[in-house]
């Protein structure tokens, strides 16, 4: 991570910064924004890591409208909560969502966290 917390901290412009992480299905994209927003913390940059698994639908929902085998694609997110999510955290607004975590396939609640000034997903 060769110094990329210090290239971040030099381009945010207030209120908020957005940086996406793209990559193929369990390549540590996760493993790599949680490293940053911590780099990014030891330097007392508020950060708060999301995922888009954070805006999943439920297994018993995926179930109920027949689109358990298709989990992952577009149409098994709750599209609607990310855009909020998002137009809220543009506004400078602060908003809690629920992170998941998955065990043999289901998605259990594990905490809910609150977005700062930086968001890293």
């Amino acid at each position: 991570m060769i110094d990329l917390d210090n290239l971040i901290k030099s381009k945010y412009v207030a209120p908020f910064m957005v940086i996406g992480i793209t990559g193929s299905v369990a390549v540590g994209k996760s493993t790599f924004a949680h490293d940053l927003a911590d780099k990014l913390s030891q330097q007392n940059i508020k950060t708060t890591v999301i995922s888009t698994d954070d805006f999943l639908m439920s297994n018993d929902e995926l179930h109920e409208r027949g689109l358990f085998d298709q989990k992952g694609f577009p149409q098994t997110y709750n599209l609607d909560l990310l855009e909020k999510v998002i137009t809220r955290f543009r506004a400078g607004k602060s908003h809690s969502i629920f992170q998941f975590i998955h065990r043999n396939l289901r998605i259990f609640i594990q905490t809910r966290h609150k977005l700062l000034n930086y968001l890293i997903s």
